[in-house]
């Protein structure tokens, strides 16, 4: 799982930091994630990135932010099928394909312009921050972001990360999910873990407490409403699945980072 994401990551710095770091990156952020509030492994993996790349900070917030625009297509696309799956004879299923599809198309649309009409985008970006009377912000800080998220969502580029973002979601977490919940006795099909993914997806998107806490379990016994199952084999399975993934990140997330900090400091 980690090895993908740092793949991803290596894909969307354009090679400008090797794949074995870039899997160090991606472990540190989803440890880091773990232990820290706001989604605060990001920022370690920006932090990580830049010391070892020395790339600049707008491409690299470039290149976290079509990261999260694709994770965001995928879980729509993740959650139309197994809604799919799971079959369209209420109005739970279809409510969730209509919005899954609404958000797909948001930001298959905002992708699009982005790459397209760059150019409209920056001088629409201009008007907004010369309004606020930061254009001098804007030309050293945001102009560059923009341009990055552009020059990330080619075509060849955007379908490589794609790719391995659904072979995450449908095939690592989902089969995550499955082997836990099997582990734990609560039965799971493949198309309701495809539903459980899509809705805890979402809810870790919005920054919180750490690793989602609280965030992450309501929505898994919330799904678990929404089709009809135990309430307690929800709580159950979102305790299990966020136990599991807690141990196998936190450990060699902080053994790793602690590291190389240590080296940093003793280097200077």
């Amino acid at each position: 799982m980690v090895a993908c994401f740092g793949y991803r990551w290596h894909i969307l710095l354009q090679g400008a930091i090797s794949t074995r770091l870039a899997i160090r990156a991606m472990l540190i952020n989803m440890g880091g994630n773990m232990v820290l509030p706001l989604r605060g492994g990001d920022l370690l993996r920006i932090h990580f990135s830049h010391a070892e790349a020395k790339a600049p900070a707008a491409v690299l917030f470039g290149a976290l932010l079509t990261e999260k625009a694709a994770d965001l297509l995928a879980i729509c696309l993740i959650g139309a099928v197994g809604a799919a799956m799971l079959g369209l004879g209420n109005d739970a299923h279809r409510g969730m394909i209509a919005a899954t599809a609404g958000v797909f198309l948001f930001v298959l649309a905002t992708a699009v312009l982005l790459r397209r009409r760059n150019d409209l985008v920056q001088a629409l970006c201009f008007w907004i921050f010369r309004k606020l009377r930061k254009p001098e912000f804007y030309r050293q800080h945001v102009s560059r972001l923009v341009a990055s998220i552009g020059e990330n969502l080619g075509l060849r580029t955007f379908a490589k990360i794609m790719t391995i973002t659904l072979f995450l979601w449908l095939v690592v977490y989902s089969g995550s999910y499955l082997c836990i919940a099997s582990l734990v006795g609560v039965s799971l099909s493949y198309p309701e873990a495809l539903i459980v993914l899509w809705a805890s997806g979402l809810g870790l998107m919005i920054p919180a407490a750490p690793s989602g806490l609280g965030v992450y379990h309501a929505t898994v016994v919330s799904v678990f409403y929404i089709l009809g199952r135990p309430i307690a084999e929800g709580l159950v399975l979102a305790t299990a699945l966020h136990l599991s993934f807690f141990v196998a990140l936190v450990l060699p997330m902080g053994v790793l980072y602690g590291k190389w900090l240590f080296k940093k400091v003793a280097s200077r």
